[in-house]
């Protein structure tokens, strides 16, 4: 279950998530969701890996 967090709109279109979420990828990766952005009419999220890598997910 997720905690309390905030979902925050920015100029550039994107929502921010205040503070970053962890999740769990398909890969089985587990990180956090920073942004989620529209891009084409798809919503893409933000994931940074344990070790720092980033990753553009379908929401």
């Amino acid at each position: 279950m997720l905690g309390r967090f905030t979902v925050r709109p920015s100029d550039d279109g994107s929502n921010r998530i205040d503070p970053s979420q962890p999740v769990e990828r398909a890969t089985w990766s587990t990180g956090e969701l920073e942004v989620w952005i529209r891009h084409n009419g798809e919503w893409l999220g933000k994931f940074r890996d344990k070790n720092g890598e980033l990753a553009w997910v379908p929401g």
